[in-house]
């Protein structure tokens, strides 16, 4: 479900939240090696 934002607290709220989980995420190329690594133990 979307919602639109549009209060400057509300915008700052989820701009923090969005920095944080992007501050753990892996580079393209490691998630993508993680994924086939995954693959590969499942079958």
């Amino acid at each position: 479900m979307a919602a639109i934002v549009e209060r400057t607290v509300d915008v700052i709220s989820l701009r923090q939240h969005w920095e944080s989980v992007r501050a753990e995420a892996l580079p393209h190329g490691a998630t993508l090696k993680m994924i086939s690594e995954a693959a590969e133990s499942w079958t």
